[in-house]
């Protein structure tokens, strides 16, 4: 009872604290100018895997303004917005620490240096649902054309109707997220919107970053497993990702597993290892660590490229494998289904899913397990079985 009463003071003062400091910023803090800067501005906190489902709104919003865009966004996000020749310069910072309150000082640091800019026009693009600090750098940048996405998290970021139509009131022009259409689906939707056109499905390439490092000769034939993610929660358990690579190994001798993955990651990737028989380790390979971040992206765009196909959680390797038009295994929870997974412009992919009547939880699992329950209870004869049909 006291720890619900705690969560509802928390929520309150959370919700208290985001009115106020969009009022803020929106107001307090605003800066009136005479003329605007002639950036595009595109403001959107991602990682790896966001950036690549945005990657054709971005090309098409460089196409359509006529000039490279200007990024707010995180930090890890530079090399690859940099190298895919849409953004003249990117803005970045420690998303994950300026979106939570408990560094106040470092966030409003950072809502001060944006106070600097100024654009032609400025977009807040939403991932899956933006975050009462996008909406901050959104208010505080002054531009002379706004435009953003409404979305059923634009109440939720703060104190319910008011929060949303306080924000609304930044933006000149809204795009209304679709909750019956998938994310990309939507993304779709709002770039055509912006570039007054109707494209019916834009999944993109990853052509712009060519070129990409050669295949390892000595390989061979090979299916290349992903077997980390940043979030614990969409990590199935190392030991049904060993007893697929043991079966399949069993099953086609004549090929090999490549698994792949971040330095975090090498942990788990042992932890795997460690449960395939050792008669079967002379054909498991494990992709070495690279130490330039871009390099290590475009060596995992090449591995999907030239694998046989790809088994991997629900994370950035995801989309890579998918513009590359490999044939993909994607083990999925019920997190953010219907959101995203599964979406039917990827259909090179096929979703490996149990599913449950909590599905669509959006993160926030009844059972209180790690990985989710639902992740739990796929079992490997569905994906080994999986394998043979597809």
């Amino acid at each position: 009872m006291l720890k619900k009463l705690l969560k509802k003071i928390k929520r309150f003062c959370r919700s208290v604290l985001s009115v106020n400091e969009l009022i803020i910023w929106k107001y307090l803090m605003r800066r009136k100018l005479r003329c605007y800067g002639n950036k595009v501005i595109v403001i959107q906190d991602c990682h790896v895997g966001d950036f690549l489902i945005s990657l054709p709104f971005f090309q098409r919003m460089h196409s359509f303004y006529g000039r490279k865009l200007t990024l707010v966004s995180d930090k890890r996000i530079v090399p690859l917005a940099m190298e895919c020749g849409c953004f003249e310069e990117v803005i970045a910072f420690d998303m994950k620490r300026a979106s939570s309150f408990a560094h106040l000082f470092y966030r409003w640091q950072t809502l001060r240096k944006l106070r600097k800019l100024s654009a032609e026009t400025l977009i807040q693009k939403y991932s899956v649902g933006g975050t009462s600090l996008e909406d901050c750098m959104a208010a505080v940048i002054p531009a002379a054309e706004k435009i953003g996405v409404d979305s059923e998290k634009t109440n939720s970021n703060g104190g319910g109707s008011f929060y949303g139509n306080l924000l609304r009131k930044n933006f000149d022009h809204m795009y209304k997220y679709d909750p019956a259409m998938n994310l990309l689906e939507n993304e779709n939707s709002f770039c055509n919107m912006v570039c007054h056109s109707n494209e019916i499905e834009c999944v993109g390439d990853l052509n712009c970053f060519e070129p990409l490092p050669e295949k390892d000769a000595l390989l061979g034939n090979y299916a290349l497993f992903i077997v980390g993610a940043d979030d614990p929660r969409r990590r199935w358990e190392p030991e049904k990702f060993a007893a697929v690579a043991e079966k399949y190994l069993q099953k086609n001798p004549e090929n090999k597993v490549l698994f792949s993955g971040t330095p975090a990651e090498q942990k788990i990737i042992a932890e795997v290892l460690e449960k395939i028989p050792q008669d079967l380790h002379s054909r498991v390979k494990i992709r070495p660590v690279e130490s330039n971040y871009l390099q290590a992206i475009k060596r995992l765009m090449s591995d999907c490229k030239h694998a046989n196909f790809v088994l991997t959680n629900d994370t950035g390797p995801l989309h890579i494998a998918a513009k590359c038009k490999v044939k993909t295994f994607c083990i999925t929870g019920g997190w953010h289904w219907g959101v995203f997974s599964p979406c039917k412009e990827y259909e090179n992919v096929i979703f490996l899913y149990h599913e449950l009547a909590c599905y669509n939880c959006g993160g926030v699992c009844q059972y209180k397990t790690t990985p989710f329950k639902c992740l739990q209870d796929l079992q490997v004869d569905k994906i080994l079985s999986s394998f043979s049909n597809n």
